[in-house]
């Protein structure tokens, strides 16, 4: 069957669907959807970099900590827990965050900074 190109016309047109006759705004949509994908993203990267953040804090304070509890027990003065807490409280974090354990002559310091932990042994070298 040949067709002119009237008929042809006529069935492409009778083909389309009424939802497809006007594209006016479809890029709207598309930069909108765009703009979510990108607000995500900055999220969870923004995210990611606060969690790496929290955990730097909380493993450079237990260190500290740990140190200077380690010198406190050398010291022979034996307030060695009350040295971490002092060190941790001083670098901006509450007492209830720090947990401190004495095990012979080192002395191990736990630090929670928001979502992150970090753990530190110090003691005289073997």
């Amino acid at each position: 069957m040949n067709c002119t190109s009237g008929q042809k016309r006529a069935l492409h047109v009778a083909q389309r669907s009424p939802f497809t006759e006007n594209d006016d705004g479809s890029a709207l949509v598309l930069v909108l959807a765009a703009c979510a994908v990108v607000a995500l993203v900055a999220g969870v990267v923004m995210a990611a970099g606060q969690l790496v953040w929290q955990r730097t804090q909380a493993q450079a304070i237990a260190d500290m900590a740990a140190l200077a509890g380690a010198n406190e027990l050398n010291n022979g003065l034996g307030q060695a827990c009350e040295i971490v807490r002092e060190t941790a409280a001083r670098n901006g974090l509450a007492n209830a965050a720090v947990t401190c354990s004495i095990e012979s002559a080192n002395v191990r310091v736990g630090v929670r900074v928001g979502r992150a932990h970090a753990a530190a042994l110090a003691g005289p070298r073997s």
